[in-house]
């Protein structure tokens, strides 16, 4: 064999093991044809709070416009333990991996549903009347827009204008959407039917109190909470639960502090 082409089986031996070595995007999981008739519930809740309300104003006009919905995708269970397995890798000092992190891109590559069968999913939004505007680089969603009467066909489920008893205005989806049976494998859910967001659990609750004669600042308010009233932590109370004064009071030297 001539030395060139030595070199080039070489290279080509040497790909085909780095190419082995790493976890790739799954193999194609959706098989036969979508079967309309056939469907199967995704685990997307009504919003609770909006459920639980008087209010339902009933259901929204089919063209209120739906913008960049996320049809979430799930990994395969093997994909899904490799890529646990590489994260606790990148974490542990001893590994090989230890701290080379992956951008999205490489995690939808290797470890996202495979290309073939996201294109399934995306050509069958795509027939029922839907934008498809792209699928993230996670390879975890396919971010799509429609109207509420879309929704209505395609998943079978109603959008409701709804408002709460301060006033509030929100729109949900009243039941759990459905896909055909076919496109399960894939197919995670919808985030989300309904403009119900999270909100922080904090909240301004007083005033603190600077007291001059000991320089220092003193809780001074009181919070109610499962029907009691609790005093709340201020900061020289936390820095007393963990041991924290050496630090603020002497300066960090460097050497440890006992943690109660």
């Amino acid at each position: 064999m001539q030395p060139r082409s030595r070199l080039a089986a070489a290279a080509i031996l040497i790909c085909a093991l780095i190419s082995s070595a790493q976890p790739q995007s799954g193999k194609t999981r959706l098989l036969g044809e979508i079967d309309e008739a056939k469907l199967v519930m995704l685990p997307d809740r009504p919003a609770p709070v909006g459920l639980n309300s008087p209010g339902d104003l009933g259901v929204l006009s089919d063209d209120y416009p739906l913008a960049h919905l996320k049809l979430v995708l799930r990994r395969s269970p093997e994909a899904e333990a490799a890529l646990a397995q590489r994260i606790d890798a990148m974490h542990d000092p001893q590994s090989a991996e230890y701290h080379h992190w992956l951008t999205a891109q490489q995690i939808g590559d290797r470890y996202g549903v495979s290309s073939e069968d996201t294109t399934v999913v995306r050509d069958w939004l795509v027939s029922h009347g839907f934008a498809v505007h792209g699928t993230y680089k996670g390879g975890f969603a396919i971010d799509f827009s429609g109207t509420a009467g879309l929704v209505r066909s395609t998943f079978h489920t109603e959008l409701h204008n709804l408002v709460l008893p301060n006033g509030e205005k929100h729109v949900s989806n009243m039941t759990d959407p459905e896909i055909p049976e076919t496109l399960a494998p894939v197919v995670q859910g919808i985030a989300s039917l309904h403009d119900f967001r999270p909100r922080p659990r904090s909240r301004i609750a007083g005033p603190v109190r600077f007291d001059k004669a000991t320089g220092k600042w003193q809780a001074h308010f009181e919070v109610g909470a499962d029907g009691q009233t609790v005093q709340a932590v201020g900061p020289y109370d936390f820095a007393t639960i963990y041991n924290l004064l050496p630090l603020w009071d002497k300066g960090y030297t460097g050497k440890d502090i006992t943690i109660a």
